[in-house]
């Protein structure tokens, strides 16, 4: 009896630590079971209209994990972005510099706010901090000539020759200079990083919202990555330049408030299909965004998308908007609607209220008045030449955003068609044309119109009344766009996820070398 008791503790004691194990597994086999979309929320909070229905849409019942996503958002998580591991990037960026429209100076003045070294060949000068130093003398009659002004002490060089809109200015890193026929070439290079603190200053006020500047700086370090490779300016020893060409840079100097911009997305750029996109933003939309072979040909970009820049549902009862929205199925893009004249027409007009993301912005909608005579002389020589006296201008093709595409002049004679967003905007302004914002503000001076996003009509005096809103191409991301979004309390990923639709954004290793990381 006593051996069976025995016996009988024994088999509870193993069924016991069997149940323990199976139970122990069960557990992590739970664990492991859990579906993607309970470990990591997915936030898409503005409705993208152009694929399918309820695609983007943030739904009523998820607003918990929203607010959630939204305070963790908070916290500085870069560290978990995946990695990149294909393509290397060097630690730093070689600018080709321009004043004045021209990259080749008939005069340099450099100086500096730390003592500095001048490397010519195997000679080497120095000189103290404050020296200005004129390279017409320091150069003399030699030619060509090719040297490096190196700042000690993390200083920065300023080219007091340059006229940039905040004055003289200075830059990171050193500078490499040739000389050829008695001007001067002058490349800036320096780390790619710090690069990007005078890009942000340029291309975005630094008095916007912090996130809007750091979902700048995440498209700038993304535009940069591609220009890089695509090697435009090896002829000048140079990655990119500090133009529009590239992307500005310099033009308006550093802030702490873009510096820090960059600092917080430090390596962060987006990509597609494991691809960096191509970064493209603008400054304002008319209400849409559109597609890039829109504007500029070539294939479409599947994250470059024409869509409504209008809230959803829920965030309109979150904002506390209690305006009714459109039907979207009125001005859905996916089906061309808005690329007919009526409907766009509608658009530009407000007639039917749009809960449009930047519908306060000045340029949100803006008029054109153009003469008959103007018309006759904006068109040129070589297009009147054929037409005869305009009668009559007519945009014949838009695309799904309402953009236009094709302009068609009628004149006496014959008709001329105009293509390309770029080639109409050209043709209907110059800098004496005014332009009349919505705020009432009028401006001038500009090349272009402000875009392609308008309609015409004539009345009985011949004069040309042009409709229009957005300033840019209207390609990728609108950067008032990104500011209201930012002043609404969206963060810089939830921006980006908006205006480049399925891209990830992933980490460049801080060496500048992607990681091999897993």
């Amino acid at each position: 009896m006593k051996n069976f008791l025995k016996f009988l503790t024994f088999c509870v004691m193993i069924l016991l630590v069997v149940l323990i194990i199976y139970a122990g597994k069960y557990a992590v086999k739970e664990k492991e079971e859990i579906p993607e979309e309970y470990k990591q929320t997915d936030i898409s909070i503005l409705s993208n209209l152009r694929d399918s229905a309820g695609a983007g849409v943030v739904k009523e019942s998820d607003s918990q994990a929203d607010k959630q996503a939204r305070e963790a958002m908070q916290t500085d998580h870069t560290a978990e972005l995946p990695v990149l591991s294909e393509q290397n990037m060097p630690d730093t960026i070689r600018v080709l510099l321009s004043d004045d429209g021209s990259y080749w100076q008939s005069e340099v003045r450099v100086s500096s706010d730390s003592d500095l070294r001048v490397i010519c060949g195997q000679t080497e000068t120095s000189y103290k901090k404050g020296t200005e130093i004129d390279l017409a003398e320091l150069t003399g009659d030699a030619d060509p000539v090719s040297l490096t002004i190196i700042p000690e002490q993390y200083g920065k060089l300023t080219i007091e020759s340059f006229h940039k809109s905040e004055g003289a200015p200075s830059y990171r890193g050193k500078l490499q200079i040739k000389k050829q026929g008695n001007k001067y070439c002058i490349v800036n290079e320096l780390a790619f990083e710090e690069y990007l603190y005078a890009v942000v200053s340029s291309e975005m006020p630094s008095s916007y919202e912090k996130e809007a500047l750091k979902a700048q700086a995440v498209c700038a370090r993304s535009y940069a990555v591609r220009r890089i490779q695509d090697g435009a300016f090896e002829e000048y020893g140079a990655d990119l330049d500090d133009t529009t060409a590239s992307q500005v840079y310099n033009n308006v100097f550093e802030t702490e408030e873009t510096i820090h911009a960059v600092q917080e997305t430090e390596g962060q750029i987006l990509t597609n299909d494991g691809d960096v996109v191509n970064a493209y933003f603008f400054s304002t939309s008319c209400g849409t965004t559109c597609r890039n072979d829109d504007v500029w040909g070539g294939e479409k970009l599947d994250y470059l998308n024409d869509q409504l820049e209008i809230y959803t549902e829920a965030d309109r009862k979150r904002l506390g908007d209690a305006t009714v929205m459109l039907d979207h199925g009125y001005f859905q893009i996916g089906d061309g609607r808005l690329s007919t004249e009526e409907v766009f027409r509608a658009f530009i007009d407000q007639t039917v209220y749009v809960n449009s993301i930047e519908k306060e912005e000045p340029f949100y909608r803006w008029q054109v008045t153009l003469t008959a005579d103007q018309i006759q002389t904006l068109a040129g020589a070589d297009i009147t030449d054929q037409t005869g006296e305009i009668e009559k201008v007519r945009v014949t093709k838009r695309g799904n955003s309402g953009i236009a595409r094709n302009m068609v002049l009628y004149g006496k004679q014959s008709s001329v068609t105009i293509e390309g967003q770029m080639e109409i905007r050209e043709l209907l302004c110059s800098p004496d044309v005014v332009i009349r914002k919505q705020d009432g503000s009028e401006t001038s001076g500009f090349d272009l119109l402000p875009s392609a996003y308008f309609y015409i009509t004539q009345d009985k005096e011949g004069n040309y009344q042009l409709h229009g809103g957005g300033f840019g191409h209207g390609v990728g991301m609108s950067q008032n766009g990104a500011n209201d979004l930012a002043e609404a309390g969206y963060g810089y990923e939830e921006i980006l996820s908006h205006y480049y639709n399925g891209t990830e954004l992933e980490k460049l290793r801080e060496t500048g070398n992607k990681t091999n990381e897993e």
